[in-house]
């Protein structure tokens, strides 16, 4: 590799291998107000919960409580880390991943290397001392399309990928910042593949970045941004299970004190790139929020239709003699809470506060109002 190569591929390692999401975890402070005792919830709420990354502590996120999580850092190189994390249902129905140890930075073959003996599909070792694998650039949706295949399912049927028109356009124009911070044309796709697998159901998303030299001669390398999925026993567990990985992957946040080691060992990245890499991470988390957001109304609607018309009447009659009272808000869904206080409040992370008057226990918290009976 030349000279641009070598400094190229350092600072791009740094950037896909080391994103972060700019959404901290969801905390429990509610802002010195006395929580409610929730009971049994009337329907099917998940709740999360912060895991760190066990491994060199580089990152955080939020996952759904009791269920079997794993993962971390790996690294192929020094200045190579790969995050990822998988998380399986307690009843194992749902499987979900973010990331992948096995990825390795891309270099698209050229003629000279060609002349040199070398083919796609070949993993030499870079500059750095890590592994390239010799491979033509693919856009997310191929990308997504064809890790189905190779590592999900032997004999997919049904598999419907496509690009994400606006997500690419937003995640290309960070990339065009971040080409410019390294004398780079840069360029992003980020695209989604939905298949079947047997009686299972499954999805990917993936975001993948090319950056070549901005004047003259000089290789194309590529990496892999974004990967997330999971698979479902069902087709009826679809929903939730891209609501539980959306969820993870917005609150995907790495550790400030990790991130600065990391620079110092890629003394050749600047400030430009840093922030550039920051822009486009958190338009990817961004992204992750606003479907989580509209898949959760959905999900916890489909519950709440399924158990609201079983005994409703009764129901109040023996929330009385037992001294509770029953909260609803429409994204969080019905809880089971005392009857002590006038008014309860729910915030985006499922806390639940009671109060004797109609004013929020605090006014940064997002906390809203739950109607009950």
């Amino acid at each position: 590799m030349g000279s641009f190569t070598r400094a190229f591929s350092l600072s791009i390692i740094f950037l896909f291998a080391g994103f972060s999401f700019d959404q901290p975890p969801a905390t429990a402070d509610t802002g010195g107000a006395k929580p409610a005792v929730a009971q049994k919830s009337a329907v099917a709420i998940v709740l999360f919960t912060s895991w760190r990354d066990p491994s060199e502590g580089a990152f955080t996120l939020n996952v759904p409580q009791k269920w079997n999580i794993s993962g971390g850092t790996s690294r192929n190189a020094s200045i190579d880390p790969r995050h990822f994390v998988y998380a399986t249902s307690p009843n194992r129905k749902i499987q979900i991943f973010i990331g992948d140890p096995k990825l390795v930075p891309n270099q698209v073959p050229d003629r000279m290397m060609q002349m040199g003996g070398f083919r796609e599909g070949q993993v030499i070792r870079g500059a750095w001392g890590g592994p390239v694998l010799l491979a033509r650039y693919q856009p997310g949706e191929q990308y997504a399309r064809g890790y189905v295949s190779r590592k999900l399912c032997r004999a997919p049927s049904a598999v419907n990928a496509s690009t994400l028109q606006e997500a690419s356009r937003e995640l290309s124009a960070r990339a065009a910042e971040y080409g410019r911070a390294t004398g780079a044309v840069a360029q992003a796709w980020v695209g989604e593949a939905v298949f079947r697998c047997g009686q299972q159901a499954g999805y990917v998303r993936a975001s993948t970045v090319l950056a070549a030299p901005a004047a003259g001669a000089g290789a194309q390398v590529w990496d892999v941004l974004e990967l997330s999925g999971y698979i479902a026993a069902a087709p009826g567990d679809e929903k939730f299970a891209r609501y539980v990985m959306d969820n993870m992957v917005a609150s995907f946040q790495m550790d400030p004190q990790w991130q600065a080691r990391q620079a110092r060992t890629l003394r050749d990245v600047t400030e430009a790139v840093t922030r550039a890499q920051q822009q486009m991470a958190a338009t990817v988390a961004q992204q992750a929020r606003a479907e989580a957001k509209s898949n959760q109304i959905d999900v916890m609607s489909g519950w709440e239709k399924n158990n609201k018309a079983r005994d409703a009447a009764m129901q109040r009659d023996s929330e009385v003699r037992r001294g509770i009272t029953t909260a609803e808000d429409p994204v969080q869904g019905s809880r089971t809470v005392s009857n002590d206080y006038n008014y309860y409040w729910t915030r985006p992370d499922g806390s639940i506060v009671g109060t004797t008057t109609d004013t929020p226990p605090d006014y940064s918290s997002g906390w809203r109002m739950m109607s009950t009976h």
